[in-house]
């Protein structure tokens, strides 16, 4: 055991009054590895607030965050502290009291969270309090609005549930410790013995897994419009995919009927062959008992992509739709508003009556082998069977409705956006809230202008200046000029755009304007993601643009931006453009002038501008030229 003494520790707040609401404590949860907070009043402990406490409080079994009800021990009582971890196992740390009942530190067992251990904690936590399961079944609800066949639901093992599966509490502990390695490592440390189970006689080979995981990890995934599709391989030998999606062996191409499976990784078959997939059983069921069906891998590697194919392909009504979700608990809302959709159960009962289940798994009782897959494929066929039969309308797959949608914004985008609105304090703005984003290469009195016009009709201004470090002058140097340039104005805040706001993945022409560009590529998916998450995430209803008479991709923009931000109930501001004697104010223009030295630099740069430029070497006299 440990003693951390109080001026030691950066976990001890003062009680105040009025305490810290929810977002401040899912801050310091999420921003360091603290297992509990302590509040301290007159030097005295008053309150401890542990990371389940926040669990509690944001699943709506706590109301006070505050824990007022805990253990303390004196600083010598060894006795007490070793029986206090001996009882509660999953409490790493103690406070510890004086004999005047002051609190000096805390005594830590030794033992601790495992960084693995630490990341779910944080997951959970934000899919608590940025309310996942809201935008789960507002995504679903995209899908079931036009889909009007029959939809299986279903939840992958969870290893809370499946680990009572295990016999002993040695199996339990040896679970315990092969959680905190990932999978692809024990791929690669597997006994030849252990090999020979976790493979089966069918794709056994010596090596296997060791060659299965150099393969695997070598997986290219090709992202378009936010739609993950993964890139062929020809040298495959265990994982081979198909336009874009993991390839079934023995897939039946003729039928004109599909079975869709959409989940994360144990849909996908992350740690199978491909004839070990719950898809390849499947279908090799079907196939077996005569029906003309096409079953489909829709998985994905990693959970939030659970709908990205069902949005973007063209799926008929006659087709049969799985989806598999990670440990979730929406199943009972989709029941509730879809007459179409069949609950078939939680698949981490399969392990129950297997010998040995440690031996069928890796990481996690969802990173599983075939015999698992082969269990979860006839449970799947058990379900969807009374529908097989059914006699077929569909003639041709192309003689139907198209796609719902053209792009897919995941899970893990809208989390960014929280993250982002929870750091910078965006995420509780009142009144009129709107947004700007420039690029500012640099900040011209044209930004200046569009920027006071913003701000006098909104109560907060985001001015979001473009991250990607693709410009003449550095994201640093940018966002510095834009924070001296409009400093004096008190309702602005200056922020970064993010990885997903006018970014390379998302709007990758804005950064080859410089370049003769014969066709102008879509850039609906960037205005999307600003629509639906970040607008949502900030409150904000209003963006302010201004018009661009020259560059066509930037025109293009503001055009689709008309067209799209209305549909969402944000209003679009576009303002002409700054003029003067010698012509529109540009970026690109002053640019040119800095570089050759030219002259009416003066006359477009504000005076912030003109004194940071010369700070960090640039001469912007007329006649000058750069340093």
């Amino acid at each position: 055991m440990e003693v951390q003494y109080r001026k030691d520790m950066t976990s001890v707040f003062v009680l105040e009054e009025n305490q810290p609401d929810l977002s401040w404590f899912l801050k310091q949860f999420l921003n360091q590895k603290e297992e509990v907070l302590y509040f301290v009043n007159d030097e005295k402990l008053r309150a401890v607030v542990s990371i389940g406490d926040l669990f509690k409080c944001l699943d709506g079994r706590k109301k006070e965050i505050l824990n007022t009800d805990f253990t303390c021990v004196h600083e010598k009582d060894d006795e007490k502290m070793l029986a206090f971890f001996g009882t509660h196992p999953t409490i790493h740390e103690l406070p510890l009291i004086d004999d005047d009942e002051r609190f000096i530190g805390i005594v830590k067992s030794g033992k601790c969270n495992s960084d693995r251990t630490w990341d779910s904690f944080r997951m959970y936590a934000k899919s608590l309090y940025y309310d996942e399961k809201a935008f789960y079944i507002k995504t679903a609800e995209k899908f079931m609005k036009h889909f009007k066949g029959i939809v299986f639901l279903a939840n992958l093992p969870d290893d809370d549930l499946a680990v009572s599966c295990l016999k002993s509490s040695d199996e339990q502990e040896n679970f315990n410790k092969r959680s905190q390695i990932d999978a692809l490592t024990h791929l690669r440390n597997m006994t030849g013995q252990e090999e020979k189970i976790y493979w089966g006689d069918t794709v056994y080979e010596s090596g296997i897994s060791r060659r299965f995981a150099e393969e695997f990890s070598k997986i290219e995934v090709t992202e378009k419009n936010g739609i993950k599709y993964f890139d062929s391989n020809i040298s495959s030998h265990y994982i081979t995919f198909e336009n874009g999606k993991r390839k079934l062996p023995n897939q039946n191409s003729n039928a004109k009927r599909k079975i869709y499976l959409a989940g994360p990784c144990t849909i996908f078959g992350a740690y199978v062959t491909d004839n070990q997939t719950i898809e390849y059983y499947l279908q090799q069921i079907i196939n077996d008992n005569g029906y003309e069906w096409q079953v489909v891998n829709l998985g994905a590697l990693g959970p939030g992509y659970e709908f990205q194919y069902l949005l973007t392909e063209c799926i008929h009504d006659e087709d049969i739709v799985l989806i598999a979700f990670q440990s979730r608990n929406w199943t009972a809302s989709f029941m509730e508003q879809y007459q179409n959709v069949h609950y078939i159960g939680n698949f981490s009962d399969i392990f129950v009556n297997i010998h040995n289940p440690l031996s069928c798994i890796l990481d996690t009782f969802r990173h599983t082998n075939y015999k698992i897959s082969e269990l979860i494929a006839e449970r799947i066929y058990a379900s969807v069977q009374p529908y097989l039969g059914h006699e077929s309308c569909i003639k041709k797959r192309d003689d139907f409705k198209g796609p719902i949608q053209n792009y897919f914004i995941a899970w893990d985008i809208y989390v960014y956006y929280k993250d982002f609105a929870l750091n910078y304090d965006l995420g509780n703005l009142g009144g009129t809230v709107g947004a700007i984003v420039m690029n500012c290469n640099p900040f011209t009195k044209g930004h200046r202008y569009l920027a006071e016009y913003a701000a006098a009709r909104t109560d907060t201004l985001i001015i979001f200046v473009v991250e990607e470090d693709a410009s003449v002058f550095s994201f640093a140097d940018r966002i510095e000029m834009v924070r001296k340039g409009t400093q004096d104005i008190g309702n602005i805040k200056v922020v970064p755009s993010g990885k997903y706001s006018i970014s390379k993945s998302t709007f990758s022409q804005y950064f080859e304007k410089d370049k003769t560009i014969s066709q102008i590529n879509s850039m609906e998916y960037d205005v999307r993601i600003f629509c639906e998450v970040i607008a949502e995430c900030m409150n904000i209803s209003c963006r302010f643009v201004g018009e661009e008479p020259t560059d066509l991709v930037t025109r293009k923009y503001n055009q689709t931006m008309k067209e799209l931000l209305p549909l969402y109930g944000i209003k679009l501001d576009e303002i002409p453009r700054l003029k003067m004697d010698e012509g529109y104010i540009s970026a690109s223009k002053v640019r040119e002038l800095i570089a050759t030295g030219g002259g009416y630099i003066p006359n477009m740069l504000p005076e912030t501008t003109m004194q940071y430029l010369k700070e960090i070497g640039y001469n912007c006299d007329p006649g000058g030229k750069q340093a």
